[in-house]
Parts: structure tokens; sequence; C-alpha cells
């Protein structure tokens, strides 16, 4: 009886181990005819934690996983070749059976030309958290850079190439590491000297007497215009104020009348007959005054044989009785 318990027990443990490699065959040949595609990219930066079968997404969804991991010998970059599921994506079309439409490889590569170069498609590194374990991520880049028609594409039969964009962690660490190379060419001792300087500069400028002069005319300065405020406070009061208004109001009226009779005066005043008299006048001016040229140069005359006369006379006075002796010419 006891023998007979420990065949059905192994016959169960054959029976199991039978069933549990079946399953693992049927889903390994199952797997083999499910619709993928092939797609590939090149990274610079360590890749440890990620690994075959390392999961592949598209913006948080698992699309895929990774299937290789090699070197570019001529380059030295790290390149990843990663399988993609199709079944994880559905056709676009405008029926009523838009979810059963199956996704082609070729429909993917078609989808993958026009959204890398227009919508910045493109795949990087990520983390697991704490786990130390990374993936693949698919995601759209906000202000994508453009890209040459060599940079995207087939690499390899049936093998598309998208590219890359180092992880967070990597520009995190770039960033960090320029930051410190700043850090480190800054002339910090340079610095503490000049400080130093311009802080004794400071201290002398502010104890030298002069400055303790001025400083006090400064503040005796300033009661005065306190006083002066408080004065012109107290002297101006709101009524005083509003006579003050009241004064000038008063008087931008009158002149404003003053204006507007002027406006008046030489609007009703006839300029063109003004202008005819003053002509007039100064035509009138010039005739007069070339009467008295005239008159001017006559009396000129006058005054000129008058001396002469005198001059006769003061040589010969008789000349007035006889008349003036005509003198010989020397022969």
């Amino acid at each position: 009886m006891q023998e007979n318990n420990y065949f059905k027990l192994g016959l169960f443990v054959v029976v199991a181990f039978f069933l549990f490699f079946a399953g693992l065959i049927c889903l390994g040949v199952m797997d083999q005819f499910k619709s993928k595609a092939y797609l590939m990219t090149q990274v610079s930066e360590s890749v440890h934690g990620l690994s075959r079968g390392s999961s592949v997404r598209f913006q948080g969804v698992p699309i895929g996983k990774v299937t290789n991991i090699t070197i570019d010998a001529g380059t030295c970059l790290v390149q990843i070749i990663m399988e993609i599921n199709l079944d994880n994506f559905r056709a676009a079309a405008t029926g009523p059976d838009v979810g059963d439409l199956p996704v082609t490889d070729d429909d993917l590569y078609a989808r993958l030309n026009k959204e890398i170069p227009e919508e910045g498609l493109r795949c990087r590194i990520e983390g697991e958290g704490i786990t130390g374990m990374k993936y693949i991520e698919f995601f759209y880049e906000t202000e994508p850079q453009p890209l040459k028609k060599e940079d995207y594409g087939f690499a390899q039969h049936r093998t598309y190439y998208v590219p890359s964009l180092p992880s967070l962690m990597s520009d995190l660490r770039t960033s960090v590491v320029s930051i410190l190379d700043k850090l480190d060419s800054v002339d910090y001792k340079g610095i503490s000297n000049r400080i130093n300087v311009t802080l004794d500069s400071a201290d002398r400028f502010l104890n030298d007497p002069k400055i303790e002069g001025i400083l006090a005319h400064l503040n005796t300065a300033t009661d005065e215009i306190t006083k002066t405020i408080t004065t012109l406070n107290k002297t101006l009061t709101e009524e005083r104020v509003s006579q003050l208004l009241e004064d000038s109001g008063r008087t931008v009226n009158s002149i404003g009348e003053l204006s507007r009779k002027l406006d008046e005066e030489i609007s009703g005043a006839d300029i063109d007959e003004t202008a005819r008299k003053v002509r007039f006048t100064l035509d009138s001016l010039r005739s007069t005054s070339d009467k008295f040229i005239q008159t001017m140069n006559k009396l000129d005359g006058g005054i000129d044989a008058a001396v002469e006369l005198i001059q006769t006379l003061d040589h010969d006075p008789a000349s007035l009785i006889r008349g003036k002796v005509q003198t010989e010419e020397l022969r």
C-alpha cells in the first residue's frame, strides 16, 4: 500500500514537470507568432541596470522589451536593440471596427518617419526608482532639434534607428560637473583680497573728518528743511491755499479776456488801409528828406559865399565901395 502511494506521488511530479515545460514551450511558440517590429538606438552614457528583457515603454505604456545590448566598435557607443510588440498598438481608422484593426511593422515605421522629425519623438534611458533597474522610454521632446535624414531611419535590415537623448540623471550629472568646473575656475582668493581692500577703503572713507563734517552739515540742513516745512505748513493753511487758487483763477480769466479783446481789435482793424497809409507816410518822409538835403546844400553854398566875402573885406575893406579889383596876371 505504501509503495502504491509513492508511485502516485512520483507520477504526479512527473506530470507536473511535463505540463510546466509544455506550457513554456507553448508560450514560446505563441510568442513567435506575434507581430513584432525592431528598433535600435545608441547612447553614450552608462547602461548599468539595463539588460536583456528590460521593459520598453511609450509614455509609460509597455510596448516591448530590450533584446540585445552591444558596443559599436567604430564609435564606442552602446547599441540597444528593442523588440516592439505590435499587438499593443491600434491602427487609426474611422469605422466601427477601429479597435480590431491590426498594426503592421510597415505602419509603425511610416509613423516613425513622420513623428521623429516633425513631432520630436525620441527615446532615453529611465530609472525604476530606488531599485536601480532601468528601462527605455519613448516620449515627445518639447522643443525638438532639427535632424538630418541620416539621423534616423533603417540602420540595419528591418531595424529602425531612433535618435536618443541623455537620461535625466545623465543630464543632471553633466550639469553638476559643468557647474563644479565653473566654480573651480573662480579666483576666490583674488575676490577675497579685493573685498578686503574695498572694506578698508570704505572704513577710511567713513572715518575721514571731512565726511563727518559733511554729515554734520547734512544734519543741520535737514533740520532747517524740517523747520521750513513746518513753517510752510503753518502759513499755508487750507483757506490760504484756496484763496491763492482763486486769485490765480481770476488772473487767468483776466488774461483770457484781454487776449480775447486783442483778438477782436486785430480782427476789426483794416490792415490793408493801415499799410497803405504807412507806405504813403514813408514816401512823404522820403520826399521831405530829399528837399531837406537840397536846402542844406544851398545853405552850405551861401555860407561859403559869406565866408569868401568876409575874407575879401578883411584884406581890402574899400572893395565894398569900389568893387573887387582884378589883379593883373604875372607875365
